[in-house]
């Protein structure tokens, strides 16, 4: 696939996923818990048992994932 994160991001987003790393995009409805790792960046724990990082970059993640 030839296209940008933020492309991808763009056209994914409707269907529920987030930017939450300027590598990772995350399905909301797979997060399960948010634990902070320190100096304002986050650990989301997803229902396969991963690990994804949320990095303090995309606060505006930050707070919609804890609105859900």
């Amino acid at each position: 696939m030839r296209a940008s994160l933020k492309t991808v991001e763009q056209a994914l987003a409707p269907h529920g996923l987030m930017r939450t790393h300027r590598s990772w995009l995350v399905n909301a409805a797979h997060v399960r818990e948010i634990v902070p790792t320190g100096s304002g960046d986050f650990d989301l724990a997803i229902g396969d048992g991963g690990i994804v990082p949320l990095s303090r970059r995309y606060p505006d993640t930050l707070e919609r994932l804890r609105s859900i």
